[in-house]
């Protein structure tokens, strides 16, 4: 039996940092697509997140959705990506690309 490894495209990836919302909420981002999400943490006391990207590709735009602990929960919020605790309170993030409805 022979196995092959499927090669992914030669595709050129990024590794950028992007801003998280500072007090929880939502902020929607319109940047390259994302392939992986590596880290969410405080930089300068900022909330960020590093993702690998397509930069050489048609930005996409996404919502992040912060959450403290307590806060209700809901699908549309996304994908959970990280936790950061800011000034003692603990504050949760979630992703979503958003459609345009053209896909």
């Amino acid at each position: 039996m022979v196995y092959q490894i499927k090669k992914e495209c030669d595709r050129i990836k990024r590794i950028y940092k992007y801003n998280l919302p500072e007090t929880g909420g939502v902020l929607t981002l319109n940047i390259p697509p994302i392939y992986q999400i590596l880290k969410v943490d405080l930089q300068n006391n900022n909330p960020v997140f590093w993702a690998i990207i397509y930069p050489e590709e048609e930005n996409k735009k996404y919502q992040i959705t912060g959450l403290w602990t307590g806060m209700e929960y809901e699908e549309k919020d996304g994908t959970y990506i990280g936790t950061l605790t800011i000034d003692e309170l603990v504050y949760h993030y979630f992703i979503r690309e958003i459609y345009d409805g053209t896909r």
